[in-house]
């Protein structure tokens, strides 16, 4: 074999060699992030968290949730939360995405991947001391929300009782007081949204 020949060789069985291990590498970084798929709605407990830290007629509470699959699996984004309230209420109620209290921080939503056992969380905030025309008429008090997580299937509602408020015996959250507006964070890794 000639000199051309034999520094071919060597280049082809080098080039061979640095390519292989390049491809494997992407094909295994691409299957190993397909294999994490996105929660059922059977694998997933969805309960009332922790209360959120209240200043100045801020308020908010958390929305946990926990894996209960053997597997693990991802959420991505904003919780769907729909109000309950005793009566119909004044005005209509809405849950923006950026927050409406100091108990959370404003921020942008992420893939979560819940191992098994493992906990998110997203959270609802409000303050109290807004439209107040309406004192605590039946349709201002909130006592529960709907709650509808992204992208589980089949979709699945679940209602969560609000947590005690400040005194009275009832469970409700004056959504007049509000101005009919709650802040909702995205769902995020743990029991306890980010605070300011």
């Amino acid at each position: 074999m000639n000199r051309l020949a034999r520094t071919f060789s060597a280049l082809a069985a080098a080039a061979a060699m640095s390519f292989v291990p390049v491809g494997t590498l992407a094909v295994t970084g691409a299957a190993s992030a397909a294999t994490v798929h996105t929660c059922a709605s059977a694998a997933l407990s969805v309960k009332l968290g922790a209360q959120g830290h209240a200043a100045m007629s801020s308020a908010g509470f958390a929305v946990a949730v926990t894996n209960k699959g053997a597997t693990s699996c991802s959420l991505d984004g904003f919780a769907t939360v729909t109000a309950l309230t005793k009566t119909a209420s004044p005005k209509p109620i809405t849950f923006v995405h950026t927050s409406r209290s100091q108990s959370y921080a404003t921020a942008s939503p992420k893939t979560v991947v819940l191992a098994p056992k493992g906990t998110a969380s997203f959270g609802i905030s409000y303050t109290d001391n807004k439209d107040q025309q309406y004192g605590n008429a039946t349709g201002c008090q909130m006592y529960a929300v709907n709650v509808r997580l992204p992208g589980v299937k089949p979709r699945h509602t679940t209602r969560i009782s609000m947590p005690a408020i400040d005194g009275p015996a009832e469970n409700y959250v004056n959504s007049c007081f509000t101005a009919f507006e709650f802040g909702l964070t995205p769902i995020v890794k743990g029991s306890t949204p980010p605070q300011p």
